[in-house]
């Protein structure tokens, strides 16, 4: 029986990654393997977890459990001479004078914060 847990249950309709960064395949939630109701792939190598998302309730293995994954975002910044930077949808369309660069920025969610 898999001891009490908090936080949200996982999901089949969200998308996981490991602490560690992995990106993890759901594939079932509702499974019975001795407490682990989630079964995914990592690396294309089968996985278990908790229905919260622990990935070993026994030891300390915490770069296993599950994460929701960090939605990744590209946006384009105009850089300006002075120091200044503007974010714009379409950069080339809303350029001002003084314009050195027009820079291709890709991050995920609460990167560098």
């Amino acid at each position: 029986m898999e001891p009490k847990q908090y936080g949200e249950l996982i999901s089949m309709d969200k998308k996981y990654e490991t602490r560690n960064g992995k990106p993890v395949r759901i594939l079932c939630v509702d499974g019975d393997l001795d407490g682990y109701s989630v079964v995914g792939l990592v690396d294309g190598w089968p996985e278990t977890w908790t229905r919260f998302g622990s990935y070993d309730i026994s030891r300390d293995a915490a770069g296993h459990d599950l994460v929701e994954a960090k939605r990744e975002q590209t946006l384009f910044l105009n850089v300006y001479g002075d120091g200044g930077a503007a974010r714009r949808g379409d950069a080339n369309k809303h350029v001002h004078s003084g314009r050195i660069a027009c820079v291709k920025v890709t991050f995920k969610e609460g990167d560098g914060l």
